[in-house]
C-alpha cells in the first residue's frame, strides 16, 4: 500500500506536466496524458525501489488485465476511433498498454535521445491541447528516430504473437535466429500491418548461466545485450559466438507481446537459475511451473521433477537474492495464466491441479520453508523501505505455502496474526486463515472488525480477505456481508472489495453450477441505477467467457442476457456487457 501510494501521488504530481499543462484536444487522446504519465510513474517508483521486482509487477498486471482485454471482445487500440460511454475507455489498454508503447519509443530512441524527445514535446506544446502525433512528432525530431511504421501500435488493438524458431547453426560460431510475428483479428481491423517490437537479446551459456559476447552484422559487435530491430512480418538474424548459448529473450519484458520459443526444460531451468535478466529468470520459473500444474490437472497426481523443486529450493534458501524477486518466484501462475494456457481446460479442475503442486512443494520443502520463515520473523524496527518490504513479502509467502501445504501449522499464521505489529504481517496472516476451516480463522476475522472497524478503509481490506477467499463457503460468506453493518453497496470502494474480490475469485465465480454469475450479475443490475461506471468495470470479469469450457460459456450468456434485458439498463453497463456477448 504504502508502495502503491507513493505511485499514484507520484502520477498525479507528473500530470502537473503530462496532462495539465499539455492536455488532450479530445477524449480519443486519452492514451497521450495516461499512458505516458503510468510510464513516468512506473519508472520514478522503479527508482524509488527495486526496478526488477517493479517491472515484474508492472508485467503481470500487462498479462493479466491487459492482455484478456486484448484477447476479448473489448480489443480496442490505445488511441481508439469510437465510444459509446467514455467512462469505459478508461481502461487497462489505454494506461497499461499505453504505458508499455511509450517505453518501446524511449527504447528505440536511446535514453539520451528520449530525453531530448521529451525535452522538444514540453518546449514545443507548452499551454495547448493537442493530440498523440505531437507527442510521437516530438520523439523522432527530438531523437532523429523515424517512427513512421511505429504508429501502428496507437491504432492496431490485439496482442501480436512472436513466433521464434530454434536457434541454429549454420556456419561456424555462426547461429541464425528466425522471428515471425502475427496479431489475430480485433473488432477494429481484421488485417494487421506489421508492428515495430523492440526484442532486446542476449545469451548466457548453457552450463554457468554467464552472458556470452556476441556480434550481429550491422546491429552490434562483441556485447553482452543487444535490441533487435523487428519490423516485418518475419525475419532471420545471424548471430557470431564462439560457443552455443541460450538465447535470452524479450529480456526486460521489452515489448507487449506474447513470444513462444522452443527452451527445452533443462534450458528453462538453466535461464531460472542464473539469467541476469529478471523477467526472464521469473517467465521461466512461471513456464515450468505452469507445465508440471497442467500436467497435474490433466492426469489427476501429481509429479515435480527433482530439477524443479531444487530450484525451489535455491530460492527458499539463497539470502543473496532480491527477497521481493524471491517472494514473487515462489508464487505459482495464476488461474488467468493457466486458463489461457490451457485453452478451454475447465478452470475447477486447473483449481484443484494448482493446489495440489503447491501442497506438494510445501511437504517436501517444509523444513528449508520453515527455516527462511523464522529467520524472516526476528522482531526488526518497523520501516516501509524496499528492502523490509520484500522481506516481509517473502516471510508471508511462505507462510501461505506453509499452511496450505500443512494444515496442522496454521497456528504459526494464528501466532503471527495476534503478534503482528504491522498491517501488512497481521493481514497476511489473516488471509492465510481465510480458507481455514478451524476456529481461529472466525476469531481472527471477528478481532480484525473490532479493532479496526471505525477505520473505513481497512474495512474494506476486511470484506476483500473474505471475499477472495480459496474456501468452497465463499459465496456463503459474500451473501452474509451484503448485510453486515461495514458493507455499503453504494460505497464504490466497498463495492470492489466484497463483489469485485469475489468476481476475482475464478474457482468460485466460475462455479459449475452457476452460482457466481448469477450473484454477480444480480449485484451488478441492483448498482447499475445508482453508480453505471462501477458497475460496467466489474462487469469486465466476465470478459473470460470465450476462453471457459463450453458450459460455462452457456451459463454466462445466460447472466448477460438478463443484464441486458434489464429495464433503463445505462450506456455504460449496456456498452462492457453487450460486446463481451457479441465475442
Amino acid at each position: 500500500d504504502y508502495m502503491g501510494i507513493e505511485s499514484v501521488v507520484a502520477h498525479e504530481y507528473f500530470h502537473n506536466w503530462t496532462g495539465n499543462r499539455i492536455t488532450c484536444r479530445d477524449w480519443f487522446q486519452l492514451t497521450l496524458k495516461e499512458g505516458l504519465t503510468v510510464y513516468r510513474d512506473q519508472e520514478f517508483s522503479a527508482d524509488m525501489n527495486s526496478r526488477a521486482v517493479k517491472r515484474l509487477a508492472d508485467v503481470r498486471v500487462l498479462k493479466e488485465i491487459q492482455f484478456t482485454e486484448d484477447a476479448g471482445p473489448m480489443a480496442h487500440p490505445i488511441q481508439p476511433d469510437s465510444y459509446i460511454e467514455i467512462n469505459n475507455f478508461y481502461t487497462a489498454t489505454v494506461y497499461n498498454k499505453g504505458a508499455e508503447i511509450i517505453r518501446m519509443m524511449a527504447t528505440l530512441a536511446g535514453r539520451d535521445g528520449f530525453r531530448a524527445g521529451t525535452d522538444l514535446y514540453f518546449t514545443r506544446h507548452d499551454g495547448q491541447a493537442v493530440t498523440t502525433e505531437a507527442f510521437i512528432k516530438s520523439i523522432e525530431d527530438g531523437s532523429k528516430t523515424d517512427l513512421s511504421q511505429f504508429r501502428n501500435w496507437y491504432h492496431q488493438a490485439g496482442t501480436p504473437w512472436v513466433e521464434a524458431g530454434r536457434m541454429k547453426e549454420v556456419r561456424p560460431n555462426v547461429y541464425e535466429l528466425t522471428l515471425r510475428q502475427h496479431c489475430r483479428p480485433t473488432p477494429e481491423s481484421a488485417e494487421k500491418r506489421p508492428f515495430v517490437i523492440p526484442i532486446r537479446f542476449g545469451l548466457i551459456d548453457a552450463k554457468t548461466g554467464a552472458p556470452l559476447q556476441f556480434s550481429i552484422f550491422g546491429i552490434c559487435e562483441n556485447t553482452f545485450e543487444t535490441v533487435l530491430p523487428f519490423k516485418t512480418n518475419s525475419a532471420q538474424f545471424e548471430i557470431h559466438c564462439e560457443s552455443t548459448g541460450i538465447p535470452s529473450l524479450l529480456r526486460e519484458f521489452s515489448a507487449p507481446v506474447i513470444l513462444n520459443y522452443p527452451y527445452t526444460e533443462s534450458e528453462k531451468q538453466a535461464i531460472f537459475l542464473a539469467d541476469s535478466d529478471p523477467y526472464n529468470r521469473y517467465e521461466a520459473g512461471q513456464s515450468l511451473l505452469e507445465s508440471v500444474i497442467l500436467q497435474s490437472a490433466t492426469t489427476n497426481t501429481v509429479f515435480i521433477p527433482e530439477s524443479i523443486i531444487e530450484c525451489i529450493r535455491r530460492l527458499v534458501t539463497d539470502t543473496t537474492l532480491d527477497p521481493a524477486f524471491a517472494a514473487l518466484s515462489l508464487q505459482l501462475p495464476s488461474l488467468n495464466r493457466l486458463l489461457d494456457a490451457s485453452k478451454g481446460f475447465p478452470i475447477t479442475e486447473l483449481d484443484v491441479g494448482r493446489k495440489a503442486v503447491y501442497a506438494e512443494l510445501g511437504q517436501q520443502l517444509l523444513q528449508p520453508l520453515l527455516d527462511r520463515y523464522n529467520a524472516l520473523s526476528k522482531p526488526t524496527v518497523y520501516e516501509p523501505n524496499a528492502l523490509q518490504i520484500g522481506q516481509r513479502r517473502l516471510k508471508n509467502t511462505i507462510l501461505q505455502i506453509i499452511v496450505d501445504a500443512n494444515p496442522h501449522l496454521s497456528e504459526l499464521a494464528t501466532k503471527q496474526f495476534r503478534t503482528a505489529e504491522n498491517m501488512t504481517d497481521q493481514l497476511a496472516a489473516l488471509s492465510v486463515l481465510s480458507a481455514s476451516p478451524s476456529d481461529a480463522r472466525s476469531e481472527c476475522l471477528e478481532a480484525f472488525y473490532q479493532q479496526w472497524r471505525d477505520e473505513s478503509l481497512i474495512m474494506n481490506k476486511w470484506l476483500s480477505v473474505q471475499s477472495t477467499a480459496p474456501s468452497g463457503k465463499v459465496l456463503d460468506t459474500v451473501n452474509q456481508l451484503l448485510t453486515h453493518p461495514t458493507y455499503d453497496a453504494l460505497n464504490p470502494n466497498k463495492f470492489r472489495a466484497l463483489v469485485g474480490g469475489f468476481s476475482h475469485n475464478l474457482p468460485y465465480f466460475h462455479a459449475a453450477d452457476g452460482s457466481g454469475y448469477r450473484w454477480v450479475a444480480s449485484r451488478l443490475i441492483e448498482l447499475d441505477p445508482h453508480n453505471p461506471q462501477i458497475a460496467a468495470r466489474i462487469a469486465g470479469a466476465f470478459q473470460k467467457a470465450g476462453q471457459c469450457d463450453p458450459a460455462r460459456q452457456t451459463l454466462i450468456d445466460a447472466q448477460l442476457d438478463r443484464i441486458l434485458n434489464t429495464n433503463s439498463i445505462s450506456r455504460n453497463l449496456y456498452e462492457v456487457v453487450s460486446k463481451i456477448k457479441q465475442r
